[in-house]
């Protein structure tokens, strides 16, 4: 895992200072760094190095071979098998993977990247034509960059190195409108702009390539493809067992030591309990966040219980949203690009700072288990009697149960923009879910809010969930495995008949407690933060320059005053919310200078 940021200048040297690019992208790799300019200068590769296999310099990039230089963002859980294929015709100086993909690239062109499993953001230059390739893994685990104009193209690992090149370069940068109404109306921005006109966000499952400052944009992965599976479900719960257990050894890979995120909820219950399995006898670091004392006795409970049976090591963090508050304006910067306003980037930022502490690198988290799997209360859009609704208002219910606002300027607009997106997907509506999960939610919103905290800490977040073979299982099963029963009634909220395989596959190996537990979300209380520090909130969002987004002071006041305990009244959640979305944005834009 590394941060790496690439600046091109078709006409003007480039001058900019090392240490310079280190404090904007070094937070990513604190273990080593390392810098290219070409002779002419205008052509910088700076890549920070957070080592987590092969710890000696010899995996330090950029990676050279003939005219190619690489840097990448990556963890390939192949790269051994690759580098069987490739070690009669090529010398490797390290045992990193990264080296494995430059090698892959020369070896078999553009399409190489068919081949990889794994995670990655990657840039490829070609120092004697001056090309350069950019690739963004399958479901955008990774982040990746890009700003484009005739004279300059610059790729970094974050956006907010570009915002501060662009001020260096002296290079006009304006808001975008579409983008900020995206975040505040959505419940993310689910297009592929940024907040910033002209900064954007590599798609998944795409690489771009530059040619003469030419872009060109080309997709290498499609999930239509895949064919639903006809094997029965004990014989799928089988392949379930097998093929989550070849994975997760692939993702214990690692020279240093490894910790998992331990909720007491199922899908870090199961990666824990197969993470052990894997590891036999030696001890397994877990750790769980209580946010203001909200873990329940029988939750811990679990966790300890689950801890004997396994030979887990656990540790249970403390999180106060009192302190999240006082330090939010130091740390805004853990949203990087603000296309979400989720609290769970704060939350998983206080987790990183402890593992940290504790000179954990690395950490497997439970990501991508119910996007896959139905985990979700919005996949009963597919069951009786949501199914005989016309697609374009399950889709508005859908959105509706993902943002919370609905009766805001704009909505109407918004809500169209992503339906026009959601509508690109085939098939039924369970996979539409699925397609749309996997493809923007995730890439856009969830896996950010892993990404971009703990990396700020230098450690590395592995989602064993979103394993190429992995995915293409789950999509295979039929829809039925995943989320029990055709009618999704009262009684679906009471009993569990969401990731009806994963429970049923394990239900042996974890307690009942576990399997038979309903999903229940783990996030900050937004209306206890702003309930406790409305003068805080106030003196954000009544500053005389505070960007309101068609909101008025008076309404802004009244509003925060009318802020009480959460409920489910629509009206009362969209107003914390929103507020939640202002305060956010006001703070980010101020202390950026946007």
């Amino acid at each position: 895992m590394c941060g790496f940021l690439v600046i091109i200048s078709e006409k003007n040297k480039l001058d900019f200072e090392e240490n310079y690019l280190h404090n904007l992208i070094g937070h990513r790799g604190p273990d080593m760094r390392n810098y290219f300019l070409s002779k002419e200068k205008k052509e910088i590769l700076y890549f920070a190095r957070l080592s987590i296999n092969d710890l000696s310099i010899n995996g330090n990039q950029p990676f050279e071979y003939l005219n190619y230089l690489l840097v990448a963002n990556c963890e390939i859980y192949n790269f051994r098998e690759l580098r069987k294929k490739l070690e009669h015709k090529y010398y490797f100086k390290s045992n990193s993977d990264a080296e494995v993909l430059l090698y892959s690239f020369i070896e078999w062109g553009e399409d190489f990247i068919k081949k990889i499993d794994g995670m990655f953001a990657i840039a490829i230059f070609n120092k004697k034509n001056k090309d350069l390739i950019i690739y963004r893994d399958r479901v955008g685990i990774k982040p990746l960059y890009y700003y484009h104009n005739n004279n300059y193209l610059i790729i970094s690992s974050e956006f907010l190195p570009i915002v501060e090149i662009l001020k260096k370069l002296k290079l006009e940068i304006s808001l975008n409108a579409d983008s900020i109404e995206n975040y505040f109306i959505g419940p993310f921005n689910f297009l592929h702009n940024t907040h910033v006109k002209g900064v954007f966000k590599v798609p998944p499952s795409n690489y771009l390539v530059f040619k003469n400052f030419i872009k060109y944009q080309k997709e290498y992965n499609s999930f239509s493809n895949i064919k639903k599976s006809n094997l029965s479900f004990f014989e799928e719960t089988k392949n379930f067992d097998r093929i989550f257990d070849q994975n997760l050894s692939k993702h214990l890979v690692s020279d240093v030591p490894i910790s998992v995120m331990l909720s007491g909820g199922l899908d870090s219950s199961f990666i824990a309990t197969l993470a052990s399995r894997n590891l036999k006898n030696r001890a397994i670091n877990t750790a769980t966040i209580n946010i203001d004392d909200t873990l329940t006795e029988f939750e811990i409970n679990n966790i300890r219980d689950l801890s004997k049976k396994i030979n887990l090591e656990n540790s249970i963090l403390n999180v106060s949203s009192k302190n999240i508050i006082n330090d939010i304006f130091k740390n805004i910067s853990v949203y990087d690009d603000l296309q979400s306003s989720d609290a769970g980037y704060l939350t998983n930022f206080e987790i990183a700072k402890s593992l940290k502490k504790n000179n954990i690198k690395v950490v497997l988290v439970g990501d991508g288990a119910d996007e896959l799997l139905g985990g979700y209360s919005w996949f009963g859009l597919s069951k009786i009697p949501f199914c005989i609704l016309p697609k374009k208002i399950k889709t508005f219910l859908y959105i509706y149960a993902t943002s919370r606002i609905y009766s805001k300027k704009g909505t109407y607009k918004v809500y169209t923009k992503y339906y026009n997106e959601i509508k690109k997907f085939r098939g039924d509506y369970f996979d539409v879910i699925t397609k749309n999960e996997l493809l923007n939610q995730l890439p856009n919103n969830y896996l950010m809010k892993v990404d971009k905290p703990f990396m700020r800490c230098g450690i590395e977040a592995r989602v064993p969930f979103l394993d190429n073979n992995v995915i293409n299982f789950c999509i295979s099963l039929k829809n039925e495995f995943k989320l029990k029963g055709y009618v999704y009634g009262p009684s679906s909220f009471l009993k569990p008949n969401e990731k009806y395989i994963l429970r049923e596959a394990f239900k042996k190996q974890l307690n009942t407690s576990i399997t038979s537990a309903k999903k229940k979300g783990f996030s900050i209380s937004i209306f206890k933060m702003i309930q406790e520090n409305r003068d805080i909130f106030k003196s954000v969002l009544l500053d005389e320059k505070s960007f309101l987004f068609n909101e008025t002071k008076s309404s802004i006041e009244k509003n925060i005053n009318k802020v009480e305990k959460s409920s489910y009244n629509p009206f009362k959640k969209q107003r914390e919310i929103y507020i939640w979305k202002l305060f956010l944005f006001n703070i980010w834009k101020k202390k950026y200078a946007l």
